[in-house]
C-alpha cells in the first residue's frame, strides 16, 4: 500500500470518517482488523483508527515494513474500548495494535502521531521488528492521550 506525497487517505473502523461521532457501546463489534501483507510506504497523510469509535479492539499488521517518509503524517488512533478500563490491565487489555512484520522506518521529516483514546485511556502499542528515526522525524504523543 502506497500513498504518495500530497495524497490523504483515512481508513475509519467502520467505514465513517475518522471524525464522526462516537458509537452507542451496544454497537460495538468484536475485534476489527485492517491488514496489509506486504509494505506499507506513506509520503502524504493517513489516519487509521475511528476518534471515539466503541470497539473491543483495533489491531493494524503490516506483513512487511512501514516507511513514512517527506513531510508525511501518519496517525493512528486508539479504539476507546468497551467495558472497564480502570486498571492498568484493562486498558492494556484495550489497546489498538500496530503491528510490523518489517522495519518500522521513518526517513525526511515524517511523523507518526499514536493517539490515545481521550475518554478512556486506551492507548496505541507499536510491535515493530525494527526501528528507525532519522533526525527530522519523530514519533510524537505529546498533547494526544
Amino acid at each position: 500500500l502506497a500513498l504518495g506525497s500530497g495524497a490523504a487517505l483515512s481508513l475509519a473502523s467502520t467505514g465513517s470518517s475518522v471524525t464522526a461521532a462516537p458509537q452507542d457501546e451496544s454497537e460495538a463489534a468484536a475485534t476489527r482488523f485492517l491488514y496489509v501483507a506486504g509494505n506499507l510506504s506513506n509520503a502524504g497523510q493517513l489516519k487509521l483508527g475511528g476518534i471515539g469509535d466503541v470497539v473491543r479492539r483495533f489491531v493494524f499488521e503490516v506483513g512487511g515494513d512501514v516507511v513514512l517518509s517527506g513531510a508525511s503524517k501518519t496517525a493512528v488512533y486508539a479504539a476507546r474500548g468497551v467495558g472497564d478500563v480502570a486498571t492498568p490491565a484493562q486498558l492494556y487489555a484495550k489497546r489498538t495494535d500496530f503491528k510490523i512484520g518489517g522495519g518500522l522506518i521513518l526517513s525526511d521529516t515524517a511523523i507518526l502521531y499514536p493517539v490515545c483514546d481521550p475518554l478512556t485511556g486506551t492507548a496505541v502499542f507499536l510491535d515493530a521488528a525494527s526501528a528507525s528515526v532519522a533526525s527530522g522525524a519523530s514519533v510524537n504523543a505529546n498533547g494526544l492521550g
